[in-house]
């Protein structure tokens, strides 16, 4: 009597799980992750030069 709701709640469980977790854990990535990668993506297109995009990742990953 139990078993065939038990069964549907298991399921649902295991769907969210497997479908909720990699949102989660791709989700992680920390504003300085975030920064470091747009201060790369404006060196590649060449909108800062070399020094610039040092200076600016050294701000961003140096512990205050």
């Amino acid at each position: 009597m139990f078993v065939f709701p038990a069964l549907i709640l298991s399921a649902m469980l295991l769907f969210l799980l497997t479908t909720a977790m990699p949102v989660a854990i791709g989700s992680k990535i920390s504003a300085i992750e975030q920064g470091v990668e747009i201060v790369r993506g404006r060196f590649a297109r060449g909108e800062i030069d070399a020094v610039e995009y040092d200076r600016i990742v050294k701000g961003l990953t140096s512990p205050q």
